[in-house]
């Protein structure tokens, strides 16, 4: 019953930086609903560059979804590519990609249609 928000971004891509607080909100939002965000940072330097980075997130703006490595794109290429950064897949509960947002993630436009697919019983327990 989980629906993913795979979010691709870098620590050097400005428009990655800037949406992290509204993924954070999100997750915050609709967790308790099943909604899991998963950051997966594609910055070659791994974690090496990633670690100091989130640890400038404190208090409220602490990230509070996993944050995957990805530095030779194996997950990146399992989603069919990234084209740019931010980019985010919305993973249904059957395991489809129901949505693609190249971009800043519009978390107001997509609120309702990530309730829905929370919300969705048909997908439940579905593969395909």
């Amino acid at each position: 019953g989980q629906v993913l928000l795979v979010n691709f971004w870098a620590t050097w891509c400005a428009p990655c930086r800037k949406e992290i607080p509204d993924l954070v909100a999100l997750q915050e939002e609709l967790g308790p609903a099943g909604l899991t965000v998963i950051g997966v940072s594609l910055d070659q330097q791994g974690e090496e560059a990633v670690t100091p980075f989130l640890d400038t997130y404190t208090g409220d703006e602490a990230v509070n979804y996993p944050i995957v490595l990805d530095p030779q794109g194996e997950v990146e290429q399992a989603f069919g590519g990234v084209y740019g950064l931010p980019m985010t897949y919305v993973v249904g509960p059957d395991g489809r990609v129901h949505h693609r947002v190249l971009g800043l993630f519009p978390v107001d436009d997509m609120r309702p249609k990530l309730t829905a697919l929370l919300e969705d019983e048909s997908l439940q327990g579905s593969s395909g």
